[in-house]
């Protein structure tokens, strides 16, 4: 796959903004199914999230912007030293054009300080593991839910 050429914009945003909120979403949606197909597993909760479940999540989004367009985004809640990542999410269209990589990188740069990052994916989302390592982080442990899934836990220590 080539790598497109494109201008982007990396920034924290608020999820109150009901308009923001209803992208990101759809952006949710659409980044999730393909997780959910990977896994063989259609109970993933953002799938099933309301809007206003999103708004009031609690936790801190950081966006990429194609224009006014989110093409990527991450959740975070901070807590002391460590932060844990709740969703990771680029949009199919923009798959392997490093999204994800500048998510994190801003994340890291706003939060120097930070000692721990801790994220869970499903372990069969070999791209999310793959992006996980790729990124430093290790593996910290499998669990089960749904009497099924296996989840796959991952630390990066800074």
């Amino acid at each position: 796959m080539e790598k497109r050429s494109f201008q982007y914009q990396v920034e924290e945003f608020n999820v109150s903004n009901v308009l923001l909120a209803k992208n990101l979403l759809a952006l949710q949606r659409v980044s999730y199914q393909l997780e959910a197909e990977l896994l063989d597993f259609d109970k993933i909760p953002p799938l099933t999230e309301t809007l206003e479940q999103l708004m009031t999540s609690g936790e801190t989004f950081i966006g990429c912007f194609d224009a006014s367009k989110i093409i990527g985004a991450l959740s975070y809640k901070r807590k002391d030293a460590q932060i844990d990542l709740y969703r990771v999410m680029v949009h199919p269209d923009w798959v392997r054009q490093g999204i994800a990589q500048e998510l994190f990188r801003f994340l890291c740069e706003e939060h120097h300080d930070v000692v721990e990052i801790t994220v869970t994916t499903g372990a069969a989302n070999h791209p999310a593991v793959a992006l996980y390592q790729k990124l430093g982080f290790e593996k910290n442990g499998e669990s089960i839910v749904e009497d099924s899934l296996r989840l796959a836990h991952f630390k990066k220590s800074r």
